[in-house]
């Protein structure tokens, strides 16, 4: 589902991809939400829901401007938002995940207090199937561009439910990567960070649904994904850039490989870890692969 919003003189879409969950948007895009933000342009992309998705759209008139499409993805369905805003900032929220009501009003805010910037993030906490807090993250990105670059290749600290991006910054990196199903906000976020300035908004806005189990089972499978996107991120920062982020993530890997193959640690096989080390040279060396 796409959701978007923008002031007249300066338009901030926010874009929402849905496929078959209908919870969080019908709870964000209440009638007294919509009043408040009478200048936003709200987009809604039905990603090839199976549910009353449809009938629940249809309920809010033109209101909102919902679109229908095969189910591709995550990455699919927010390139099509972007393709049909008009708005100059670009925000999106995936079926499953939450925004405080005043998320937008605090990050426009905040771009307008910095408008020489082309991504902005704020805090987020992660919630369960039933909506109770988990967690609160909190992860404040460091000074500069370049420390920047590094601590992403070694940690994640963007949340794409907790982001609002400037439309020319797809213009210049690209859209998100459909081919990747799992991984491609971080893509984005690695294409992002070398080249636009950034900043941090320290409250939680925004709320990311984890579902039982949904980590431990997918973790092998994230993890290289994550790798890959890593790999060709490396290969495209210049050479100092690229060793210090290659030299720290080998520290990493090192760091964790005796908590690895404790039974406290998973109970990991000797031949697993070795396994995932392979997965991570072959990515290196081949990204594409």
């Amino acid at each position: 589902m796409n959701c978007q919003s923008g002031a007249r003189r300066r338009r901030y879409p926010s874009s929402c991809p849905s496929t078959t969950g209908t919870c969080s948007f019908a709870s964000l895009l209440t009638r007294s939400w919509l009043r408040r933000y009478p200048d936003f342009e709200v987009i809604v992309v039905d990603d090839g829901s199976t549910d009353d998705t449809p009938q629940i759209l249809a309920s809010y008139g033109s209101r909102i401007r919902t679109y229908r499409k095969p189910n591709g993805g995550g990455a699919s369905a927010i390139n099509y938002g972007i393709g049909q805003a008009h708005g100059e900032w670009i925000a999106w929220l995936s079926a499953d995940d939450l925004w405080e009501p005043t998320n937008l009003e605090r990050q426009v805010a905040t771009i307008m207090e910095e408008p020489f910037i082309g991504l902005l993030y704020t805090d987020f906490a992660t919630i369960d199937a039933g909506g109770k807090v988990l967690s609160r993250v909190h992860l404040p990105p460091p000074p500069t561009r370049r420390a920047r670059v590094v601590a992403l290749m070694r940690r994640c600290f963007i949340n794409g439910c907790a982001s609002l991006i400037h439309r020319d910054v797809f213009a210049h990196v690209g859209l998100f990567d459909e081919a990747d199903r799992l991984t491609y906000d971080y893509d984005m976020w690695l294409r992002i960070i070398p080249n636009f300035e950034i900043r941090y908004l320290p409250e939680v806005l925004a709320y990311y649904r984890v579902h039982p189990g949904q980590l431990s089972r997918r973790e092998e499978i994230l993890n290289r994904a994550r790798r890959r996107v890593r790999s060709r991120a490396i290969r495209r920062l210049d050479s100092s850039l690229a060793l210090r982020s290659s030299l720290l993530l080998a520290k990493d890997v090192a760091a964790v490989l005796p908590w690895k193959l404790k039974p406290r640690g998973g109970g990991q096989s000797l031949s697993r870890v070795a396994t995932g080390l392979v997965d991570g040279f072959r990515a290196l060396v081949n990204p594409s692969g």
